[in-house]
């Protein structure tokens, strides 16, 4: 099987925070976005930086990686959010980081060699 069958174009896709403490709180669900998949580099900074309590590198990474629907970051220079909601999206970023599996770009067919 050939390498490039495996690469992947990042999508924007939405994360729901649900959990009881947030509900609760906000009397209802918040959504935010990131991508599906991350650069090499920032997905193994991102693990680093929590396994090495680093958190203005979190925080660095975390704004890149928490964004609106139309894929721009929502912490900025000027805004931040609650620690609350912002916890609430590490831990579902780390879970959908996590997950990660493997995603054929495009469907291929695969034919016999004459």
């Amino acid at each position: 099987m050939n390498i490039s069958e495996f690469k992947v174009k990042p999508q924007l896709v939405e994360i729901l925070l649900n959990d009881k403490s947030i509900t609760d709180a906000y009397k209802e669900e918040i959504t935010f976005y990131m991508y599906d998949h991350i650069a090499i580099p920032k997905y193994f900074d991102f693990f680093k930086a929590q396994s090495e309590g680093d958190t203005n590198k979190l925080l660095e990474l975390m704004r890149e990686l928490i964004l609106d629907a139309d894929g721009k970051p929502v912490i900025d220079k000027d805004h931040t959010l609650p620690i609350d909601i912002f916890t609430a999206c590490v831990l579902k970023v780390t879970d959908h980081l996590g997950k990660s599996v493997t995603k054929h770009s495009t469907q291929t067919e695969t034919g016999t060699q004459q």
